[in-house]
């Protein structure tokens, strides 16, 4: 109430699931839909989605070919290799959605962050080799 309105864009379902799609898997950015209350006119977050989780637009995303589907199902899995470990450690990230893959080696205090940034799904860890 006396806040700046929201913008406001309609579009056929078939325009967002189109437009979802592209944001989550390609542009891979956040999305929110916003919904007027009822009660205040106030506007509040009704769905949130991003890369990684992207359950709340199940029924956008479910009009994908299957080939799409099982892509978003394991869209990016990891290795972190702890061999040798000192400060720095290997990682290697395969993104199946957007076919790439990329190795690095980073800092230790890093990898976490690599990991949530990428939207790693499923991460493999080589520890160090005993002789």
């Amino acid at each position: 109430a006396g806040g700046r309105p929201a913008p406001v864009l309609s579009l056929s379902r078939a325009l967002f699931a189109s437009v979802v799609q592209r944001l989550l898997l390609r542009d891979r950015a956040d999305v929110e839909l916003l919904a007027q209350r009822e009660a205040d006119g106030a506007w509040e977050v009704a769905r949130r989605a991003s890369p990684g989780a992207v359950h709340s637009f199940a029924a956008e995303l479910s009009s994908l070919p299957d080939t799409a589907r099982s892509a978003i199902e394991e869209a990016c899995l990891a290795c972190v290799s702890l061999a040798g470990a000192g400060q720095d450690v290997g990682v290697a990230v395969a993104n199946t959605s957007f076919r790439t893959f990329g190795v690095c080696l980073c800092p230790i205090r890093a990898v976490t962050g690599l990991l949530v940034q990428e939207g790693v799904q499923l991460c493999l860890v080589e520890g160090p080799t005993e002789a």
